[in-house]
């Protein structure tokens, strides 16, 4: 992270291919740890110590995003899915997306949420009831 002062401090060692980046309801930093097909979760800063907070069924984590109420959209990478958790990382629905699709990533806006597909080269909608967490909770 940077520092007021433009200080450059690590937060945290993440192997196995630590990926997507967002900041939950909580105020916390999640990281999609792709290699291990988790999501983990810490506090953003110097020394912080991750834990897992959910896994991927099948596919692996890239990007993500969080709904105003604390469920997290997961686009499964490889395995052709979007995954949707619930606040508490309990895995709610898997969206099938199609046969070699590899979703990328997500985001929430005027209740669609987007989807990029990197094995058909496409951005599709999806309606979802949801109005989308704003990218730094703590600064609302």
């Amino acid at each position: 992270r940077t520092t007021l002062d433009g200080q450059v401090e690590l937060v945290a060692e993440i192997p196995g291919f630590p990926n997507g980046i967002a900041f939950g309801p909580d105020n916390r930093l999640y990281v999609a740890q792709s290699m291990m097909q988790t999501i983990l979760v810490l506090a953003a800063k110097p020394g912080a110590v991750p834990t897992e907070f959910a896994k991927l069924p099948t596919g692996y984590p890239d990007g993500f995003c969080f709904d105003r109420d604390g469920r997290l959209y997961v686009a499964g990478s490889l395995g052709d899915v979007l995954v949707v958790f619930a606040p508490d990382g309990k895995q709610e629905q898997v969206i099938e997306m199609g046969s070699g699709t590899e979703p990328t990533n997500c985001c929430l806006g005027d209740g669609v949420l987007y989807v990029t597909l990197s094995g058909t080269g496409q951005l599709v909608t999806l309606p979802i009831n949801a109005p989308a967490l704003p990218l730094y909770p703590a600064s609302r």
